[in-house]
């Protein structure tokens, strides 16, 4: 039984069953892989913001039975990876600096 993959059935493209698994377990092991080397390269905090990440990001890409909520998980993930470029790009001048440059000036 041939399911419509999203994107190839916009292009009028059955994909098998069979090969939608094995495309799943390849990005799964290919997740498994990026988790594991962020693990070894990062501290414990800023490593389970990118294993949340890249788990959600293969639900939301390799995910059959996706849904809005899948979606919104993505969403603190964005805040703290933003947050945390932020404050490395503020400087000496912490917060302040962080207005300045996003153009939120205030008494000049």
């Amino acid at each position: 039984m041939d399911i419509p993959v999203p994107c190839a059935e916009l292009a009028g493209v059955a994909v098998p069953e069979t090969v939608q698994t094995i495309l799943r377990l390849v990005a799964a092991l290919g997740t498994l892989a990026l988790c594991w080397q962020s693990r070894r390269r990062h501290d414990a905090v800023r490593s389970a913001a990118y294993v949340f990440a890249l788990s959600v990001a293969y639900l939301m890409l390799f995910s059959p039975r996706t849904e809005n909520n899948t979606y919104a998980m993505l969403g603190p993930a964005i805040a703290v990876f933003s947050l945390g470029r932020i404050s490395l790009s503020s400087g000496p001048g912490g917060p302040r600096a962080c207005r300045h440059r996003v153009g939120h000036r205030r008494g000049r």
